[in-house]
Parts: structure tokens; C-alpha cells; sequence
């Protein structure tokens, strides 16, 4: 929305300036306004739940919508190239046109933040279960892996001590 009127703006910028085209770019400029209002309004909302950025979004909403309509009715003043952003301006207003009132439906439901809920009250206790079994199967690996080692290290000891007693045995039947 934003970037589509931004470049409606800026190509009337560098139209000659003429009384419509004065009321034309304030057109403009109050969408543009009253959009960023809006949506920075639609966001505080999502963010803090406070009714009052509700009111002031439809409030700005509502402005925009009259703006948008007067502008509508003097888009026969566009440049071809400014009719085809105001299109897509126009068509990117449709499709947000019935989100704010689902966005603010969601919000004030008691589910609106389910996501962080259910890592609350189930994916954080099922880890930490998770994690003491996993703590726990660690801690006994640990263990059986001391006791192959020392298993291991005995039995090279011994292996060692063998094979000096098979060489002292073998250098003896040799000499005898």
C-alpha cells in the first residue's frame, strides 16, 4: 500500500503544477498519511491489546477510505503510468479492506496469543521432561562408558603383564 502510493507521489512531483494537481497531490499525501496511521495503529493494537489504537485505526481508517474516494473520483487527472500504481494501490486495498476487523476479532479472543501459550503450558514442560530424560540417559552413558574404560585399561594391564611373563618364560625355554 504504502510503496504504491509513495510512487504515485512521486511521479506527480514531477508533473506541472496546476490547482487540480495542488489538490490532487493532497489526495495523495492524506492516503499515504493515513495509511501509515492506520496500520502503525493496527500494530499497537496486535501488540498491546489497548482498545484506544483500535479506535484511533478506525478513526484514520475511516479518513483514508474518504480520501481514497475523492481521489478515486479525480483519477482521470493520472498519468498512465500513475493509473497503473493507483490500480495496484487500489487492488492491494481490497484485499486488506477485511483484515483489520479479522485482526481485531483474533486479538481480542482469549486464544489471540495460542502460539506462546501452548509453549507455556506444553512444548516448554514437555522439554524440560525431555531434557531431565536426556540429562539422565547422559549421566548413565557417562557411567558405562567409565566402566568399559576401566574395564579396558584392566585388561590391558593384564594383557601387558602376560605377555612380559610369556617373554620371560619363552627366554627361558630358550636358553634351556
Amino acid at each position: 500500500l504504502i510503496s504504491n502510493i509513495t510512487r504515485i507521489i512521486n511521479l506527480e512531483l514531477k508533473q506541472p503544477s496546476s490547482p487540480e494537481r495542488k489538490q490532487l497531490l493532497g489526495m495523495m499525501a492524506d492516503v499515504r498519511g493515513t495509511t501509515g496511521l492506520a496500520l502503525a495503529n493496527i500494530r499497537a493494537y496486535l501488540l498491546s491489546g489497548d482498545e484506544k489504537f483500535k479506535n484511533l485505526f478506525n478513526k484514520f481508517w475511516t479518513k483514508n477510505t474518504k480520501r481514497f474516494e475523492d481521489l478515486t473520483q479525480q483519477s482521470n487527472l493520472l498519468t498512465s503510468t500513475q493509473k497503473n500504481d493507483f490500480n495496484n494501490f487500489s487492488d492491494a486495498r481490497k484485499i486488506f479492506n477485511p483484515l483489520p476487523p479479522k485482526m481485531f476479532e483474533i486479538r481480542a479472543s482469549n486464544d489471540w496469543n495460542l502460539a506462546n501459550k501452548w509453549l507455556g503450558t506444553k512444548a516448554a514442560p514437555t522439554a524440560f521432561k525431555i531434557k531431565t530424560q536426556l540429562d539422565a540417559m547422559i549421566l548413565n552413558q557417562k557411567s558405562l562408558m567409565d566402566k568399559d574404560v576401566m574395564l579396558a585399561e584392566s585388561e590391558t594391564d593384564f594383557l601387558i603383564t602376560l605377555e612380559w611373563i610369556l617373554l620371560a618364560l619363552g627366554l627361558v625355554l630358550s636358553l634351556i
